[in-house]
């Protein structure tokens, strides 16, 4: 879809979990963008974190939004976004990417990205130095 200068970036949140509710809460907090969007297998989850952003929740992806993140469990990334990226929707999946080859190799896609939002978690911190 094309977007005038201006216009909020629409996006829809597929997982109402842990992550979905971090990604929910960015986007609602960004001027730029617009929470379109929750959508969750459990409609009461979906309902409860809408309703904490300002938006809506919905049984399947809105084909108006201009992206969606993914993030349900690692186990049904591809089965979420391959049809998602058929129908020509950007999407950026939660790591890990995929839980088999398969199915990363499902979502080779240009409109499909990794997401990458806490780089540094307090445990990973408390570590300490790690060595590859």
């Amino acid at each position: 879809m094309a977007r005038h200068p201006g216009e909020r970036l629409r996006v829809a949140v597929v997982g109402g979990g842990v992550m979905g509710e971090r990604h929910a809460r960015t986007i609602a907090a960004d001027p730029r963008a617009e929470l379109a969007a929750v959508v969750d297998l459990h409609a009461d989850r979906a309902q409860a974190l809408a309703a904490r952003h300002g938006s809506r929740a919905e049984s399947a992806v809105p084909r108006e939004v201009d992206a969606v993140v993914v993030a349900t469990p690692t186990t049904t990334h591809a089965d979420v976004a391959v049809g998602l990226l058929a129908r020509g929707q950007w999407c950026l999946v939660e790591k890990p990417l995929a839980h088999t080859l398969d199915a990363a190799r499902a979502l080779r896609d240009p409109k499909c990205r990794v997401g990458h939002v806490a780089r540094c978690p307090p445990a990973l911190r408390a570590a300490g130095p790690l060595r590859p």
